[in-house]
């Protein structure tokens, strides 16, 4: 049965260009790897290839099947990754954002000025006039009858933190206080808070008085105290009004072989200042000593740290 001839493929060869009139058709050298062959897939030097086998692959050998496609590569994943990655930025961020501003207005911040924020009209002393210039003549004129000064100390602060401090101490000679029949001692400390890292003098000083205010407490929870043949007993404690920002006060009387006297501890705040006034005494003779009663100890007290708080406020130079 003859066959008619095949119409061969539309195009080229497959293998090397069409062959020019009067040329042979184009064989491939044997061993030399045929056009389009796939790296690692060559025949072996003299191998002829087979009809019908794929180019490119060995005699006899199956044909491979078409790798599987490339899987989808999805940025779902990454773009969630990304996201939180934000978020835990953010937020992060935020916090501490808020606890810097926390820091900042609630315990005074980091304040590069040395002055620090201060509430309108609450002003910042950073030195103090004469202190025994500061108590009134009518005011040492009661509390301390002839009383002579022992102690006018007024001193600049030590560094940007600790701001000025100043004491004076005025108590009665001793010709004096026989010839009255009558001991007086007034002693006033003044200190000035200024800001350090975190917070402000007037917070610095709020904390100095928020300590003493619960010392004082403890110590009219505890009533009384002995030791060394010294008894003390502590009074209530008391907020008297109309001095400075805030104020505390206790009446205490103490015992020992040879004294009896008793006082009166007065502690102020003023902006960033803590006053502190110490009045303490005794009536009679030596020997018949009465302690000074609360009443005295208290009015004298409070009439020195109102003339410490006026003196401050009438001030220019002492404050910013």
């Amino acid at each position: 049965m003859t066959y008619p001839p095949h119409p061969g493929p539309v195009g080229p060869p497959r293998h090397g260009p069409a062959p020019s009139a009067g040329q042979p058709p184009y064989q491939p050298q044997p061993g030399a790897p045929l056009s389009g062959q796939q790296p690692g897939y060559g025949q072996p030097p003299g191998v002829e290839q087979q009809s019908g086998q794929p180019y490119g692959f060995p005699p006899g050998s199956a044909t491979p099947a078409p790798p599987p496609p490339r899987p989808h590569r999805s940025y779902t994943g990454l773009i969630i990754a990304a996201l939180v990655v934000v978020v835990v930025v953010v937020v992060t961020t935020g916090l501490a954002v808020v606890g810097y501003h926390y820091v900042v207005n609630s315990s005074g911040g980091e304040l590069p000025d040395g002055s620090g924020p201060t509430a309108p009209g609450e002003p910042i002393y950073r030195k103090f006039p004469a202190p025994c210039g500061m108590l009134a003549k009518p005011t040492l004129a009661a509390t301390v009858p002839a009383g002579e000064s022992m102690l006018d100390s007024n001193r600049p602060g030590p560094s940007e933190t600790d701001g000025a401090h100043a004491v004076c101490h005025f108590i009665m000679p001793y010709a004096e206080s026989e010839r009255r029949a009558m001991d007086r001692s007034l002693r006033v400390t003044l200190d000035a808070h200024l800001h350090e890292r975190y917070a402000t003098g007037v917070d610095r000083a709020k904390k100095v008085f928020a300590d003493s205010r619960a010392t004082l407490q403890g110590l009219a929870d505890k009533g009384e105290d002995e030791g060394q043949g010294t008894r003390t007993v502590f009074g209530k404690l008391e907020e008297p009004g109309g001095l400075g920002d805030e104020a505390v006060a206790m009446y205490t009387t103490t015992t020992s072989d040879d004294r009896r006297y008793g006082g009166t501890d007065l502690r102020v705040r003023v902006g960033n200042v803590y006053l502190q006034v110490s009045y303490t005494g005794f009536d009679g003779r030596e020997g018949q000593e009465r302690p000074m009663t609360p009443e005295v100890a208290r009015q004298g007290a409070q009439d020195a740290a109102r003339d410490v708080v006026e003196a401050l406020i009438d001030c220019p130079d002492c404050k910013s």
